[in-house]
Order: C-alpha cells, then structure tokens, then sequence
C-alpha cells in the first residue's frame, strides 16, 4: 500500500517541479530583460554615453564603439547631444539636454517575447524632467545570453 502511495506522489512532485522551474525560467528571462532597461536608465542618470552605447545591440553598439576607440573620444559630452537629437527625445532641449537625460525614467508594462525567447518587445512608459509619462515600445534582443535594445519606437 505504502508503495503504491508513493508510486502516486513522486510523479505528482516532478511535475509540479517541472512547473515551477518553467514558471520561474519565465520570470527571469523577464527580470533579465527589465534589468538590461534598468541599466540603460542608469547609464542616462550617469550621463554616460558610452554606457548606453553599450546597452544597445551589438549590431548597432559595434561600430560606434569600435569608431570612439578608434578615434580616442574620452569626452562624450557633444556625442550626448547628437544621440538624443538623434532620438528626437526632447524638441529642441539646448542646454537642459543633460539634467532631462539624468531624470530619464522608463517603466515596464508588458513583456511580449518571441517564441524562441530571443526577442522581446516591451511596452514602456518613459518619462523625464516634468514631463507627462508616455508609452514607448522598446525592441530587445538577445546575444549571447545578454539583452540588449534593438530599438526604441517613440
């Protein structure tokens, strides 16, 4: 009887681990995509160019970084104005471009990966200086067991 009973338990116990293992691979493949954002974010609040550069795709951060080195550009300061006038971010902003980059705020919503799990567009609320908050759409992707920002739909 005592057999039987645990016969009935121990595929009861696989599979409620299998569950909780799958349910646990899906919250940290989330985690691991919110926590790229989470680092762009803080690469804004630094002011670090070079940072976000580096959060971006490879097939897009490669060549930027690979031209920096190559040109020994240590001061990105003018590379901060021209990466946020080239993302359209804030009309026209002048001299506040670096305290509205440093209050940068990006919020997740939802999480819609791929079937393969190696893309994932993520809905966002971004907002900075006093603005209102507005969504975003924030394309990732992953290379080499690390996500990174394929692109940003405003």
């Amino acid at each position: 009887m005592m057999k039987q009973h645990i016969r009935r338990i121990v595929p009861l116990a696989l599979v409620s681990a299998l569950l909780m293992a799958l349910l646990a691979g899906c919250g940290g493949e989330k985690n691991k995509v919110a926590s790229a954002i989470s680092q762009f974010e803080g690469a804004c609040q630094e002011l670090d160019v070079r940072g976000m550069i580096e959060c971006m795709d490879p097939a897009i951060s490669g060549p930027l970084l690979s031209a920096m080195d190559l040109f020994g550009v240590e001061d990105t300061s003018g590379a901060l104005d021209q990466l946020v006038g080239a993302l359209d971010l804030f009309d026209g902003a002048g001299q506040q471009t670096e305290d509205l980059v440093q209050s940068i705020r990006i919020e997740p919503k939802e999480y819609d990966f791929n079937d393969d799990r190696d893309t994932c567009t993520v809905t966002a609320e971004l907002s900075y200086g006093d603005s209102e908050p507005r969504s975003i759409t924030l394309q990732m992707v992953l290379e080499d067991e690390t996500w990174y920002i394929g692109g940003i739909g405003l």
